[in-house]
């Protein structure tokens, strides 16, 4: 199809209220996809997303907000249903009686009804096809997978048992600190906690055993070199270090629950838009900004970008870009000295210096404990920076003596660890994908995963299931 008619075929997969505003007409180089994105122009939570192929067929759909303006009707699970797959079978015919079903469950206020592919009376994950509808009958979102192109059946099943066994032989225990958060864990409380986390040697193994797909170990603390931070005197805001002052107006704010966004542009900076590509879109939003992310609580500095281009005339030496690192941290987290080390290897080139500050209580590493920042060799300025998602005041509570041994936490895991065979989308070095009967790791009495073992009293910590 040609561009024009992309587009008018956009416009007729739902509604689009007359205020909204076409933000994105992007097309792709080789006419496979196309993609349009129109927005309210007083509310930045309010748009349409719409994906094309090249033929015009509707890949993926996605409102942000309801855009009815009138909503007397509600519909029974049943009916919504129903009418989901209408709304399917009007872009793919025979699509619904192609796949099997695979959940009708609610999803915040939307139904969302969701088709797989099946084979061997196994699902094929990425294949098929899912729909959001709201109670008003309204499609709110709709994604099309479509079927699978090319499945590699084995000629040969190894028992399970033995792959089982081959799974546990090497365990590993690795002792961290960890924050259970309460939306990623089963009963997480926001605080930090001593743990075990399990460390399988693969993480999947293709059901014939021809080749054991094994985990890419990046440890970030193993093997470096750390030292101390000097103590130093906090007097002045982080802001202070980085360009961010009077002449910046704030352009945008989002709610992120327990934090907010602020993207801040000189007055004036403002790009031209030369089109609505993709591209264009990004740089208009990006170009000139500097972004903030502030705890909403505390107010406290958790992530800061530059997307300036500014050249000065210095030129700093790295240890004069680490003192601005460190001043720039203690600023956020006074006493830092107390919780942070600084990891000795330090990338850097003639722009910039990066360092890494890694939060270390009783030489046991915390993860997602680790704070970034970048300096500008040439202008002085911190611009970017990105802190620890947990508050290095409250390791101090933590008791660095685990209640349970290793050997104790192998055994407590081995006996809720089982696998089952699934498909698993594979990838060959040209990108072509193929689909392969693996075995994978399942705890079957618990929703989810188990993530770790809590080193004081052996509980199993578990990870939701999404």
């Amino acid at each position: 199809m040609h561009n024009k008619e992309l587009l008018y075929k956009a416009r007729q997969i739902c509604v689009i209220p007359s205020e909204y505003q076409l933000e994105i007409e992007d097309y792709s180089e080789d006419g496979s996809r196309a993609i349009f994105a129109w927005k309210h122009p007083d509310e930045e939570e309010m748009g349409i997303w719409i994906e094309l192929d090249g033929n015009g067929h509707l890949l993926d759909l996605t409102k942000d907000k309801s855009t009815a303006e009138v909503q007397h009707n509600l519909f029974n699970q049943e009916d919504l249903k129903n009418k989901a797959l209408q709304f399917v079978e009007i872009h793919y015919p025979g699509a619904v009686n192609k796949f099997m079903e695979e959940h009708v469950h609610k999803i915040d206020v939307n139904l969302r009804v969701s088709y797989i592919q099946m084979e061997l009376d196994l699902p094929l994950p990425f294949t098929g096809f899912y729909i959001d509808i709201n109670e008003h009958g309204e499609i709110m979102q709709f994604h099309f997978n479509g079927s699978a192109e090319h499945i590699v059946f084995p000629e040969l099943l190894l028992p399970e048992e033995k792959v089982r066994c081959e799974f546990l032989k090497d365990i590993i225990m690795n002792l961290m600190i960890v924050c259970l958060n309460e939306e990623l864990y089963e009963k997480g409380d926001n605080l930090p906690h001593l743990v075990y986390e399990p460390e399988l040697l693969f993480y999947k193994m293709p059901a014939d055993g021809k080749q054991k797909v094994f985990i890419e170990n990046e440890e970030e603390d193993k093997g470096q070199i750390y030292k101390r931070l000097p103590k130093l005197e906090s007097g002045f805001s982080p802001e202070a270090l980085t360009e961010l002052d009077a002449g910046f107006a704030k352009i945008r704010e989002q709610d992120f629950g327990d934090a907010i966004g602020q993207v801040y542009r000189k007055y004036g900076d403002e790009p031209a838009a030369a089109d609505h590509s993709i591209m264009t879109f990004f740089n208009k939003r990006n170009e000139n900004t500097i972004k903030v992310k502030r705890d909403k609580e505390t107010g406290k500095l958790i992530g800061f970008i530059s997307f300036i281009e500014t050249a000065g005339n210095q030129l700093l030496s790295i240890k004069e870009c680490e003192i601005a690192a460190i001043q720039f941290l203690n600023a956020i987290y006074p006493d830092a000295h107390l919780y942070f080390r600084m990891n000795e290897e330090i990338e850097s080139d003639e722009a910039r210096a990066l360092f890494q500050f890694d939060l270390i209580h009783h030489g046991i590493s915390v993860r997602y404990g680790t704070a970034r920042i970048s300096v500008s060799r040439t202008a002085g300025k911190i611009t970017h920076y990105l802190g620890p998602e947990v508050e290095p005041k409250l390791l101090l509570s933590i008791d660095p003596d685990p209640g349970i041994s290793k050997e104790n936490a192998i055994e407590i895991f081995r006996s809720v660890f089982q696998i089952e065979k699934q498909w698993s989308k594979e990838y060959k070095d040209n990108s072509e994908s193929y689909y392969q009967l693996v075995y994978k790791p399942i705890y079957p009495d618990f929703k989810g995963t188990v993530a770790f073992i809590h080193a004081k009293n052996g509980k199993l910590i578990v990870e939701k299931g999404f």
